[in-house]
């Protein structure tokens, strides 16, 4: 019994509703955070989303450095997650992360990584 690991042409549709989500979450995130001042951690909120939408955008062109770039920038909000004591105002980063979805995408991207262009 062996597992079968995607491939590229397998996961274009995939891709793409991934890409669909993350637009879909950053237009969630701007439309809670209008009426705050631009100084108010709220704003992180759509910055941190805005950034994982481009991200997976660039991903979804099948892309080696748009991997890279996707599974640092969760490395960088995994070590936020789960070591925001040092700022008081991080404990509400927690909620804005995508914790096991983000990892979920990230050991997808590592599994066809060889067959990114």
């Amino acid at each position: 019994m062996s597992i079968k690991l995607p491939t590229i042409q397998t996961l274009p549709f995939l891709f793409k509703a991934i890409a669909v989500f993350h637009l879909l979450l950053f237009c969630y995130s701007l439309y809670n955070a209008i009426g705050f001042s631009l100084n108010t951690f709220v704003w992180l909120f759509p910055l941190n989303y805005g950034i994982y939408t481009a991200i997976w955008i660039w991903v979804s062109y099948f892309k080696k450095k748009a991997a890279i770039a996707y599974i640092v920038y969760t490395c960088l909000n995994l070590i936020l997650w789960i070591k925001p004591s040092q700022v008081a105002s991080f404990n509400d980063f927690r909620s804005i992360t995508l914790f096991p979805i983000d990892c979920i995408l990230v050991f997808l991207l590592l599994f066809i990584y060889k067959q990114l262009k």
